[in-house]
């Protein structure tokens, strides 16, 4: 007979899931882990310990792996590949134990806390309550609401008038992101706004509270746009004002053909030494260390979101001192190494 003393609870974070602990009179226990199609994508035997001890299973780090974010495009875009269900079986030839689990991938604190709760009216973002936009700037609010809710924006027109629209609906139960790019909002919105809230609605009551996004047509010369998945599941964007250090390099193949030595390969590589610019507030700090242990970012390069990786980022902050930070990225694509030529076709005949 089997004896699960200690399980995760329905609702989890991937890399805060409690171990599995568990007892059993046989010598010998099977866990089958299924996905929500019912496919077997775990299966191990384990020897059960001394008599009396729990065997401890652990899941987080496995089942963290397996998660992974889809960047959003839509109006509203549903992301089910960052939160999934495991049915978690235990067999020990005298006894079948079943556990069925959610995990959104990230962390918020040590389980157990409720994480219902948690999900229930919150937005899965970390940028502050108010904050400054600019025109072209990617803008994502994440949810994963526990009832169907419809998104709206109200909006203070830069006529002082008021306006409120809105942009769709929610189901519950799936992770979502709602398009808030500030450019997009001009049209949405009918005229330009000084400013926009976003909210949730489930019937007539305030599921997912405000967060208020302030117009600016102003982008600082050496500031660069970061667009990266976030320690809940949600989709945030940073923007870094300090300096940026352009390094093109190559790794140059030769070899000696008929006396003579000639390349023939190299391997372009472009590599960029970035500084974050001062680190203004307690929420810009939290963003920037959730921006760094992040495993998904995009740099907005030449007009399109372009995957990026980092050197072993690192963050040295002072207490009542003016901070920064500098880090290292390359681009996904090596081909990102080329740039544009600038060319534009000339259409123009004189006669």
């Amino acid at each position: 007979m089997i004896e699960i003393v200690q399980a995760p609870q329905t609702f989890n974070f991937s890399l805060s899931l409690p171990d599995f602990l568990l007892l059993s009179d046989q010598a010998r226990v099977e866990m089958r882990v299924f996905d929500d199609e019912e496919n077997v994508i775990i299966s191990e035997i384990y020897d059960m310990p001394p008599s009396g001890q729990h065997l401890v299973i652990k899941l987080s780090r496995l089942i963290d792996i397996m998660l992974t974010g889809s960047r959003p495009e839509e109006n509203i875009s549903v992301d089910d590949s960052v939160v999934k269900s495991f049915n978690v079986q235990f067999d020990d030839g005298d006894d079948i134990r079943n556990n069925t689990i959610t995990v959104i991938k990230g962390y918020v604190r040590r389980q157990p806390f409720d994480v219902s709760g948690f999900l229930r009216d919150r937005w899965l973002n970390l940028v502050p309550q108010v904050s400054y936009v600019n025109y072209y700037q990617p803008l994502y609010l994440t949810a994963y609401p526990t009832a169907n809710v419809t998104v709206y924006a109200k909006a203070r027109m830069k006529d002082g008038s008021d306006n409120t629209v809105e942009l769709g609906n929610m189901v519950a139960h799936r992770m979502q992101s709602v398009n808030l790019n500030p450019g997009r909002m001009i049209q949405v919105l009918g005229g330009d706004y000084q400013y926009f809230d976003v909210y949730t609605m489930n019937g007539s009551s305030i599921a997912n509270g405000y967060k208020r996004f302030f117009f600016t047509d102003r982008f600082e010369f050496n500031a660069d746009t970061f667009f990266y998945l976030n320690r809940l599941g949600g989709w945030d964007t940073l923007i870094l004002t300090g300096e940026r250090n352009n390094k093109n390099t190559g790794t140059v193949s030769s070899a000696l053909f008929d006396e003579y030595e000639q390349e023939f390969n190299q391997v372009p590589k472009l590599e960029i030494e970035k500084n974050s610019g001062w680190i203004k507030t307690e929420e810009h700090r939290r963003q920037c260390i959730d921006f760094i242990y992040s495993t998904q970012r995009y740099h907005l390069h030449e007009g399109a979101l372009r995957p990026i990786v980092m050197s072993n980022p690192e963050m040295n902050y002072v207490n009542g001192e003016l901070n920064s930070f500098g880090f290292t990225y390359r681009y996904s694509d090596q081909k990102v190494a080329y740039p544009e030529l600038g060319i534009s076709p000339y259409h123009l005949i004189i006669e």
